[in-house]
């Protein structure tokens, strides 16, 4: 009978008998198992550097974003029906007024509220008039309201939370002041759209601390900030460096130097501040009016017939966000009074507007990350997009209840969201929108987030009529479920590839048996039994899988090195600007080690082995040894 040790001994010695075709074939089959290996260990590396980013900042939390982009109104032809009825009321007040003020009153002026008819494709509500916008907002009054629809949406699932979402007001125009100055050239707002990363300008939100917390400045820098006046906001940090006035970093800069540039923004992000100037409808007009007066003047300067405006204005102080200077006033007492009782009548049927602009600085006392540019997207940004998730997305959020401890909160009224407020910005961070109204919920658990986003998401245009949701601040539900998800591909890929690799052992091994034949029959001859060639055989091709899983492990973590050197320090670089709260000491890796499934993919080689040795070695040992003797 054969013992352990020498059937160990024997296999051993077989191994090195045929160096050139156990190298070979060790060779092919490890290049299917390195790929897996290789897998493995690169989506270790990615999930265990994800799981130590999402530590920081919202990850630990589970929360969604309700939104409903069909808040709107019901153009119903009971809509319409109250729209005429105010219509024809607004009509008639009108008429009085202009009989008591003795002035003129044209029908005509007034926006009829439905457009539209049978032949045109139907009546419609017109928006513009007047009587149409009383009639939705007494429709909206009546409906339920968004909060109330996320509270009953979620109620089954269990929140702990909800938190509004809320897009700044505008009742008329924000520009940026650069350099402290404004620019008096007109600008239209769709071009404006079309920026990747919008400045404060083109609109902010309004948000919990609870929720904003992670990515406020360290408590020292807000309580060093002087300009408690101006408004809080939390602004992406490619703005904060225009801000501070750094250069921006050349494409070839290293991981140091984008890492040294975030803690330099980190520290001195309180000193920047983004100044902007509001004006109303009347504000904006009366510029453009001075400016076209102002053209028209020095175009006609020789021409006598040309009749120069009664009114003449000067444009403001470029650095004051000021009103139009009037510089001249030649109407007569006659039209003096009359524009008078012309606005009285405005006034009474809310179509007045005096001129109102104001100067509004915004102080940073957070950073997030920067939208989405899809002008540079590359492979790292859909890596890093996938586990940073939604976050703010580089919207500018100012934080609630900063904003309203504010001394001079009230100065800022006329931008924060209340029921009466008709116009909002709608934010928009590349080509990602939201509507100006939003509710975050928050859920006490992965199962219970999962289960209402499952329930209430949506796709493709299914999301105009009715709510949807994403998740907020982290993709750490998605991350758990890429962990299992890969666990299960790597498998069924485990087992697709050990199907494979036991065809080409079985060819090899079942060479070296076949080539055996001989040494077996003397083996048996001298008193071995089935058993014992049995022990000798499964002993090698154990060895011999031992080799391929080392060999595979080496072509694996090799590849991955590669990658590593390649793609990690970028990668870590990114990590850094989507986690603005990770520390900075903490680095992104492609190389990581899941014990587990190493495990499992080194006990599918072995297994692979034996299972081709199976069929050689019964085919084999059913030979007569004593024939196999003389034929050999």
């Amino acid at each position: 009978m054969i013992g352990f040790i020498d059937a160990f001994v024997l296999a051993n010695t077989k191994l090195r008998t045929r160096k050139v075709r156990t190298i070979v074939t060790a060779v092919t089959a490890s290049l299917l198992f390195g790929i897996l290996m290789a897998a493995i260990i690169i989506l270790s590396g990615v999930l265990q550097s994800a799981e130590r980013f999402t530590n920081t900042g919202l990850s630990s939390r589970y929360i969604v974003n309700y939104q409903d982009y069909s808040s709107g109104f019901d153009d119903t032809p009971q809509l319409q029906a109250r729209a005429t009825e105010l219509y024809n009321a607004r009509i008639a007040d009108k008429k009085v007024e202009a009989k008591r003020l003795n002035i003129e009153f044209d029908q005509t002026s007034e926006i009829r509220p439905v457009d539209g008819s049978v032949d045109t494709g139907g009546k419609y509500l017109n928006t513009a008039a007047p009587s149409a916008q009383q009639a939705i907002n007494e429709q909206k009054a009546a409906k339920q309201s968004l909060a109330e629809k996320a509270k009953q949406a979620a109620e089954p699932y269990h929140p702990i939370a909800l938190y509004s979402f809320l897009s700044n007001t505008n009742p008329g125009t924000i520009a940026a002041m650069k350099d402290g100055k404004e620019s008096f050239k007109p600008t239209t707002r769709d071009n404006m759209l079309t920026s990747m990363r919008p400045g404060v300008e083109q609109g902010w939100s309004y948000l919990d601390e609870k929720v904003a917390a992670p990515f406020l400045l360290d408590q020292s820098y807000l309580d060093a900030q002087k300009n408690v006046t101006d408004i809080p906001v939390i602004a992406p940090i490619g703005k904060v460096e225009e801000a501070l006035g750094l250069p921006a970093l050349s494409k070839s800069a290293s991981p140091k130097e984008k890492l040294d540039r975030i803690a330099y923004v980190r520290k001195n992000a309180a000193r920047a501040t983004f100044t902007v100037c509001y004006r109303n409808e009347a504000s904006t007009a009366l510029i453009a009016k001075t400016l076209q007066d102002d053209e028209q003047i020095k175009k006609n300067a020789g021409n006598k017939e040309y009749i120069a405006p009664d009114q003449q204005y000067s444009l403001p102080d470029e650095t004051a966000c000021g009103a139009s200077i009037l510089k001249k006033d030649s109407r007569t007492a006659e039209q003096k009074k009359n524009d008078a009782k012309q606005e009285e009548f405005a006034k009474k049927f809310d179509e007045y507007q005096a001129p109102d602009q104001q100067k509004i600085t915004f102080r940073v006392v957070g950073i997030a990350q920067n939208g989405i540019d899809y002008n540079s997207f590359s492979t790292t940004d859909s890596i890093v997009g996938l586990i940073a998730g939604s976050s703010l997305q580089g919207n500018w959020v100012v934080p609630t209840g900063m904003f309203n401890e504010m001394p001079n909160r009230g100065d800022f009224d006329i931008f924060y969201p209340s029921s009466e407020s008709q116009q909002t910005n709608s934010q928009a961070s590349g080509f990602i929108y939201r509507p100006a109204e939003s509710q975050l919920i928050e859920f006490g658990s992965a199962s219970d987030v999962k289960a209402f986003y499952t329930k209430q998401s949506c796709e493709g245009f299914s999301c105009a009529s009715g709510p949807s949701v994403n998740y907020f601040g982290s993709n750490s539900v998605v991350v758990n479920d890429m962990k299992s998800t890969v666990s299960t591909v790597l498998q069924v890929a485990g087992g697709i590839v050990g199907f494979l690799a036991a065809l080409i052992m079985m060819g090899m091994v079942g060479r070296v048996i076949a080539d055996g034949r001989r040494e077996t029959a003397v083996f048996r001859a001298i008193g071995a039994t089935r058993n014992d060639l049995r022990l000798i055989y499964t002993m090698y091709t154990t060895l011999f899988s031992l080799i391929i899983v080392a060999v595979s492990i080496v072509l694996g973590l090799g590849l991955a090195v590669w990658l590593e050197s390649a793609y990690a320090a970028d990668i870590s670089t990114r990590m850094h600007l989507a986690f603005i709260t990770a520390p900075l000491d903490e680095s992104f890796h492609l190389i990581g080690f899941w014990p587990e499934l190493m495990l499992a993919a080194a006990g599918l080689v072995v297994l692979s082995g034996l299972v081709s040795m199976l069929l050689p070695l019964a085919r084999n040992l059913a030979r007569n040894p004593i024939k196999d003797m003389r034929d050999e």
